[in-house]
């Protein structure tokens, strides 16, 4: 999409500054401070740790699926 790096997964999904700037915009709405892990894998991982009894907690799951899905499409 940016014609930057080489468009690997990790790049297109995550290290894109057209993506980077979609991540930034639903961590901001969710009011959270984020380091972007370098993989898809990592971000998974450590994404479901515990974001409380926040009454957005289960739109907050299924973020990266939803975000990571329209990125691809686009």
């Amino acid at each position: 999409m940016c014609k930057k790096g080489g468009e690997t997964v990790d790049h297109l999904l995550l290290q894109c500054p057209f993506a980077w700037d979609l991540w930034s915009m639903v961590f901001d709405l969710f009011g959270v401070y984020w380091v972007m892990p370098r993989s898809i894998v990592e971000m998974l991982a450590c994404w479901q740790g515990n974001f409380g009894k926040h009454r957005n907690f289960s739109i907050w799951r299924v973020v990266p699926h939803c975000l990571m899905w329209s990125i691809w499409r686009e």
